[in-house]
């Protein structure tokens, strides 16, 4: 059997090396463009459920007759992943319903649900 010279533990010191290093940034572009994605989708999925829930929306202003109204959606996403939105609805004619009728306005804006239990929306008229 030979022994191995220092020129020959080097060069497998440095290749095993190598090959260590092209699993690590394999793995690590796996898990990143995993990563990615699951935020694509899950940026699709929310993109669908605000679509839905906009629609809802003017259905019910709509109600009140508050045609063309403005809606101004206003996504806030924490850094746990979890949202949360402001709605604005523009219209004139808001002011003139009543105490009375915005506030029933108002539940039943606050009865539509968006989709996910876990998305808190405040509004305002």
């Amino acid at each position: 059997m030979h022994a191995l010279t220092g020129k020959t533990k080097n060069r497998m010191f440095i290749g095993t090396l190598i090959i260590m290093v092209i699993m690590i940034c394999t793995f690590t572009i796996t898990v990143n463009g995993m990563t990615r994605d699951n935020t694509a989708e899950q940026q699709q999925y929310y993109d669908a459920l605000e679509s839905d829930y906009l629609t809802r929306i003017d259905c019910v202003l709509q109600e009140y007759d508050l045609y063309y109204s403005g809606i101004n959606m206003t996504r806030i996403s924490a850094e746990d992943g979890s949202r949360s939105y402001s709605v604005r609805i523009h219209n004139s004619r808001v002011e003139k319903l009543g105490e009375e009728r915005m506030g029933r306005l108002l539940e039943a804006l606050q009865t539509i649900s968006f989709g996910d239990p876990m998305v808190m929306i405040t509004y305002e008229l």
